[in-house]
Order: structure tokens, then sequence, then C-alpha cells
């Protein structure tokens, strides 16, 4: 199998730790270099500015790709909810950077509702957050709204609590990341090879809203039927495998 390179974008107030082992599985699985780089305002960049456009915030990104990347080789470019938007404007304005893209559980205002994007249990569990102290207790609230196996390892939270003490997200870059999101204007082409994936049962994000950007785009998607906001971190072989299946055809 042909060696990929991938670029992974995480979304809203999420950060590469968010991740749990997806990165090493995508490594392991392709063969490729995996470079996981944060939004403004999280993670490595917890302390720049949050631009309040999307397209401010993909050349930022883009940038740091480039200086970063090693390898002239075949890149692909795989991201989540807001980091979908990103990435769809990105291969919109720079088609030239990747051969595949993959989004997951994305959303766009021209072609869904507010809480279709954003569903009112998603918000009740944010604000939720908010009024909680406790890294682990927060984190955990969000474990439980952006997944829904069983076998999730309770864990995580405590990985994530622990990263949360370290960097947390500022409220500021929050919202304006939040805010970015809200105004994202979706790109009328997208010309470079275009695999949506969504989750059935998503509760933050309605799969409607993958479904009307693949019918948009008149591109291919595929609906894991159990699966929660996070598929990654439900399901990471399911992706890997529409991800091949998508290569081959």
């Amino acid at each position: 199998m042909e060696k990929v390179n991938w670029v992974l974008l995480r979304g809203l107030a999420r950060e590469k730790g968010h991740w749990v082992n997806f990165d090493q599985k995508m490594k392991d699985s392709f063969g490729g270099e995996v470079m996981c780089i944060d939004l403004p305002g999280a993670g490595d960049s917890l302390e720049e500015s949050v631009p309040l456009s999307i397209k401010d915030m993909t050349d930022r990104i883009r940038s740091k790709w480039l200086l970063q990347k090693e390898s002239n080789e075949k890149w692909s470019l795989l991201a989540i909810s807001l980091g979908g938007m990103i990435a769809m404007d990105w291969c919109s304005r720079y088609p030239e950077d990747f051969d595949l893209l993959v989004t997951i559980n994305s959303s766009t205002k021209k072609l869904s509702t507010p809480f279709e994007r954003i569903s009112p249990f998603a918000i009740a569990s944010l604000f939720k957050t908010l009024l909680t102290r406790d890294p682990f207790k927060k984190e955990l609230i969000i474990l439980r709204l952006i997944t829904n196996h069983d076998d999730i390892d309770n864990s995580i939270a405590l990985k994530w609590g622990d990263l949360a003490k370290k960097r947390q997200i500022k409220i500021k870059s929050f919202f304006r990341q939040l805010f970015a999101a809200s105004k994202f204007e979706l790109p009328s082409k997208i010309e470079i090879p275009y695999l949506v994936l969504a989750s059935k049962k998503d509760r933050f994000t309605s799969s409607k809203c993958s479904e009307e950007i693949s019918k948009y785009f008149k591109t291919h998607i595929e609906l894991h039927p159990t699966a929660g906001h996070d598929l990654p971190i439900d399901d990471s072989q399911w992706i890997v495998d529409k991800i091949r299946n998508y290569q081959k055809n």
C-alpha cells in the first residue's frame, strides 16, 4: 500500500492532546508522517489570538504546515468539526496541497440550521462545563457529550483533565473560535477527492449537516450507525477502513 502523510485538525476548544491514540492509528495504518496542528488559541497555539474568520485560521495553520513538513510526498487532510470547516476552505483555496480531504461531523451555515450545527443538548452541556471547576468533571461532561459507546474508558477524561490544568483554552479564545465557526462561508467548489464521514447518533452536530455538504459538493459520504461526534474515539478502525475503500474506488 502506498504511504500517505496526514495533517490532522481538531475541533472547537480541542487540541492535539485530545486525539487520544488516533494520530498513532493513522501513522500505523498509512505508514506516513502524521502532523497534528493545533488551531489558534489551543494546545501549542494557546497564547495565539484567535482570528474571527475561518480563512484567517486556514492561512495561519497552513503557514505552520509549510514550515514544519519534512516530506514533499503525497499529503492528505483529515479534520473534525470546526477543523473540517478550515479543511474545506483550505482545500478549496489551495487544492495543490493535498491529494485527499476527509471531514468528520462538520457543518456550515449555508446548508444547515443553527440547532443542527450545535444541538440544544450540546449547548446545555457546554454551559454546564462553564459552571464546573473540577477539570476531570468538566472533561467527563464533554466526553459523555461527544462519545456514545459504553466501552469508552473514562480515564480519557482524567488525561484530558490533566491536559486542561496545563493549558486550558481561554474563554475568550473559545468564543472567538465559536464566532468564526458561526460565520463560516462554504466554498463554491472543492476540486480534490473528498470523503465525508459522519455519525448518525451524533448528539453535538446533526449528521444532516454532513449529508448536505456531501450533496453540495457531489462527493461520497459514509454514515456510522452508532458513533458520536468524536468518531475517532468511538471507532477509529471504521474511519481507516472507509478511507481505504474510498482510495480503492
